[in-house]
């Protein structure tokens, strides 16, 4: 339920033409309504438009959060920057882990090996 609610924020945000760009889980707040809780993303200080993304070849936020492609400065960034930045604050949620837990290495060095039935 979490991660749907903010993924819906996030195509509304995206259909407006704008990336958060700084997606982490300090930037995740929970308000309980009821029996139900309901995640709410701020801290949009870093928030580009993608029209300024796409030329872009820096951006600012949390560098451990950030996607491959902006970690090697390729440039041509998109809305993907987001889903990335919320995967890695799923990982922290589902597993538990602090960031500075020896799985992280994984993800800091892009070392990711899939199975090679996902691979193909």
């Amino acid at each position: 339920v979490i991660a749907h609610d903010i993924l819906e924020f996030l195509v509304q945000f995206h259909l407006k033409g704008l990336v958060h760009c700084n997606i982490k889980p300090q930037q995740i707040l929970f308000h309980q309504v009821e029996d139900y809780i309901i995640p709410k993303v701020c801290g949009f200080g870093e928030t580009v438009s993608i029209q300024l993304l796409k030329d872009a070849t820096e951006i600012s936020g949390s560098p451990f959060y950030f996607p491959p492609e902006v970690r090697n400065k390729k440039g041509g960034y998109d809305f993907g920057i987001d889903i990335w930045e919320l995967g890695l604050c799923l990982y922290i949620l589902a597993s538990g882990k602090k960031h500075d837990h020896p799985s992280y290495a994984l993800l800091r060095n892009f070392g990711l090996v899939l199975p090679p039935e996902l691979a193909e």
